[in-house]
């Protein structure tokens, strides 16, 4: 059975039976999902035109959604959207037949990989550290950097599965077969089932619902599409922070980050880009036979605090 806790020293986050093993947290969010024919899962959230400003709300879909999220970097990561889509159905091809029952049991719903088809929705989520450099291994850099989360459906329109593509795992090809290498994938990928539950994580909506109708930016527009960063230290890449820009009558612009494990503690909290913090994490030294070897790296000031990590992780779900 998966831990649904993280102790706060741990520094390596989750694999796939893939890929290599480690010790660390299996934490389960997931996003909003539509009922399908059987009637499983939770409500949608949808946008209020009125949180957002007019241009915020041409993008929505006919759902009343965000559109995915896309980097907000300056340079394109090495795998674009079209990649991480092609990356994430091989990898399903690959590991679905084993993976289905712990999906299934993820999910609480029957999870059958050959049913599964991709959603609309890809979002990509930056790293919780401000640059990673080039020195370090690729697997470090595909654990800790920057990702894709593509979902898969089942029955049309539900989110069962969300499989996490590492936004610079370009040196990984799709076989002829439609399926990967697994001695060639540098934990590069990651994946869990949605809980179709009230177990189940909020999504980027319910956080805009949150920040819309607090007290304390009363009045305040979403101005930009929320962005999406990972947690890090030692969190699976679906835990997650969003962060809203909101803008005041007085055209006064201020940033805020949400997160939480449920609809009902979802926390809010004023970005100070003056706050960075470090972890330390684990890589591998290619000169010393694999051995582990740590490696002190800043946060970013806009990812979550450590002592929010903490709590994140500390809430009950559902």
């Amino acid at each position: 059975m998966r831990s649904p806790f993280v102790a706060p020293s741990l520094s390596v986050r989750c694999v796939s039976s893939m890929r290599v093993q480690l010790a660390c947290l299996a934490m389960l969010p997931g996003v909003s999902a539509c009922r399908d024919q059987t009637g499983i899962g939770p409500e949608i959230t949808s946008i209020d035109r009125n949180w957002v400003t007019p241009a915020v709300a041409a993008q929505l879909d006919a759902a009343g959604r965000f559109p995915g999220t896309r980097p907000v970097l300056a340079s394109m990561p090495a795998v674009s959207v079209d990649a991480a889509r092609a990356l994430a159905k091989a990898w399903v091809n690959t590991v679905g037949t084993v993976s289905a029952q712990v999906w299934s049991d993820d999910a609480g719903v029957a999870v059958t990989a050959a049913k599964l088809v991709q959603c609309s929705r890809i979002d990509f989520v930056e790293s919780a550290y401000e640059t990673i450099p080039p020195t370090r291994t690729q697997f470090f850099r595909n654990v800790w950097g920057p990702h894709w989360l593509v979902r898969f459906c089942q029955n049309g329109s539900v989110p069962v599965v969300e499989v996490s593509v590492a936004a610079s795992a370009a040196d990984i090809a799709v076989m002829a077969n439609g399926r990967l290498d697994g001695q060639a994938v540098h934990a590069a990928f990651d994946d869990h089932g949605i809980a179709q539950s009230s177990k189940q994580y909020p999504s980027v909506e319910d956080g805009a619902r949150f920040v819309a109708t607090s007290t304390v930016n009363s009045g305040a527009l979403i101005a930009e599409v929320p962005e999406i960063i990972h947690a890090g230290r030692g969190t699976a890449p679906w835990v997650v922070s969003w962060i809203f820009t909101q803008t005041a009558a007085a055209s006064v612009r201020s940033r805020i980050t949400v997160f939480g494990a449920s609809k009902r503690s979802l926390i809010a909290r004023p970005i100070s880009d003056s706050t960075a913090e470090s972890d330390t994490l684990v890589d591998f030294s290619p000169d010393q036979g694999g051995a582990s070897i740590p490696v002190v790296i800043s946060r970013r000031a806009s990812a979550l605090q450590v002592s929010d990590v903490i709590l994140f992780l500390s809430q009950p779900r559902g």
